[in-house]
């Protein structure tokens, strides 16, 4: 993970014999809305030093017959929907934590929660 101003990349490196394991990412906004909706549109994506709009890559997953659960994922990385309407994390003992904030700065993600009941 990256945080830079406003943008948060995420990258996963994947396994392989060669001498260099390819890594793929994609570099996103995420936010809360005034509703309280999670968005997290994507910007960009790549695949090692190949940098591509993240547009065409959710294009070319759906063409692809994606499932009705990636399509929404999909969907929410292009923008469209929000990633889910109720941003709420339940904890092991029972307690909810919601969501309130986002905010992106050099470095760091801030999230802003508040716990709710349970527990």
């Amino acid at each position: 993970m990256r945080f830079e101003p406003e943008l948060a990349t995420f990258a996963v490196q994947f396994r392989s014999s060669g001498p260099t394991p390819p890594v793929a990412g994609i570099t996103a906004t995420p936010r809360v809305d005034d509703s309280g909706a999670l968005w997290f549109t994507a910007h960009a994506a790549f695949l090692g030093r190949l940098s591509f709009p993240a547009t065409w890559l959710t294009r070319q997953l759906k063409d692809a017959n994606a499932t009705p659960d990636t399509a929404k994922i999909l969907d929410a990385l292009s923008g469209t929907i929000p990633l889910t309407t109720n941003p709420i994390i339940r904890l092991a003992d029972d307690r909810r934590v919601r969501i309130l904030g986002l905010r992106v700065t050099q470095g760091m993600l801030e999230v802003t929660c508040r716990t709710e009941g349970g527990g």
